[in-house]
């Protein structure tokens, strides 16, 4: 603990070096930009002309082979549409683009998230399909739709068959606790994925990670929050434009000094975590983001969730992503083993594979 008060200070100077390259913010009015591509020299990417046309030669699908059909997510900055290529395949997809006034720099970060995702092959990552160039003054960036949504909005509508009491039998218990554990399996493939490529998301919780039809989860981020969650983000202005900050999902040292690693993304890796165990729940509810701060620099942490699928080994697995030091939090990788570990004596319930899907089973009884 000591340690890391100490590296503070170093940290901040690290920080001041990367910050032009990286685009990272020092303090908590600008500690969260609409961009998440913090990365190393080597997967550096540009929007200059020449790498915009490689991309747009390669994922090309004009807007008359598009179908628009409904809209199904939007926000602030962006909205999303439900739509199916007009091919022989007639595959079902999710078309993005820019809403409202908007930018140069903001078209260009649209495209720089289609570089990203271009470099995606992982089945707990969301994946670019292609790119529209003409679908009106802002491009189209073109996904595999998920037909379940959003991991948050399938907890909370599942809820009544996801929170068991103490009088629920042992099988029940072990058979939603494997089938959540699973779905913590998925999201950490996926961001250890994400962590090799040098990829830091900065956004992670239930609401940005997807359900496609057959139960796999997509790690995602759609730049949306979902309007119960406009309360739970502090808005800072800058520029004329208004910031959100997702902070009962960051880090302290996020929050503190704009610092973002693999190590923040644990930390918000356990926030979802406690979201899959609570059912969908807000976390820290009562609180505002403001005295949040004040709350986890006292070292106070969310508590077990009240459900009997939550053991203390979870739960404990959710607090090393919670300590003050990043040091001190587990990589991507060991967590993978770790969920992995936790599985295992429930082997009965769950064949386990890195690629394990999460299919709430409706023949059994969940009260």
């Amino acid at each position: 603990m000591i340690a890391w008060r100490n590296r503070k200070k170093e940290l901040v100077n690290l920080d001041l070096r990367c910050a032009d390259r990286f685009r990272i913010p020092l303090d908590l009015n600008s500690a969260y930009q609409k961009g998440h591509d913090q990365k190393d020299e080597s997967h550096e990417t540009s929007t200059d002309d020449t790498v915009m046309k490689q991309l747009l030669i390669k994922y090309l699908i004009p807007s008359s082979q598009i179908d628009i059909q409904e809209t199904i997510g939007q926000g602030e900055f962006g909205i999303v549409y439900k739509a199916t290529i007009m091919d022989k395949r007639r595959q079902e997809i999710a078309l993005k683009t820019l809403k409202g006034a908007f930018s140069k720099s903001d078209v260009n970060s649209l495209l720089e998230e289609c570089l990203l995702m271009s470099n995606f092959d992982n089945p707990n990552v969301l994946s670019l399909i292609g790119v529209c160039a003409d679908l009106g003054s802002a491009p189209g960036i073109i996904m595999p739709y998920m037909s379940k949504g959003s991991l948050l909005s399938y907890l909370q509508k599942e809820k009544s068959h996801l929170i068991v009491g103490e009088t629920s039998e042992e099988s029940t218990v072990l058979n939603v606790r494997k089938q959540l554990l699973s779905v913590c399996l998925q999201v950490a493939n996926g961001m250890n994925y994400l962590a090799l490529q040098r990829f830091i998301h900065r956004d992670l919780a239930a609401r940005n990670c997807l359900i496609a039809d057959n139960g796999v989860i997509k790690v995602a981020d759609f730049g949306l929050s979902e309007e119960i969650y406009t309360k739970n983000y502090f808005n800072q202005f800058k520029k004329s434009k208004s910031v959100k900050l997702p902070v009962k999902w960051m880090a302290l040292e996020s929050l503190h000094y704009g610092i973002f690693s693999e190590k923040s993304d644990m930390w918000s890796y356990g926030i979802l975590c406690w979201e899959v165990f609570s059912a969908g729940k807000i976390p820290y509810p009562g609180i505002d983001p403001i005295g949040l701060v004040e709350l986890l620099d006292g070292g106070q942490r969310l508590s077990c969730p009240h459900n009997e699928i939550c053991s203390e080994d979870i739960y404990s697995l959710m607090r090393q992503c919670w300590c003050e030091s990043p040091d001190d939090r587990p990589l991507f990788n060991d967590l993978v083993a770790s969920v992995n570990a936790l599985i295992m004596p429930l082997a009965p319930y769950l064949i386990v594979s890195n690629d394990s899907t999460f299919q709430l089973n409706h023949d059994h009884i969940y009260y």
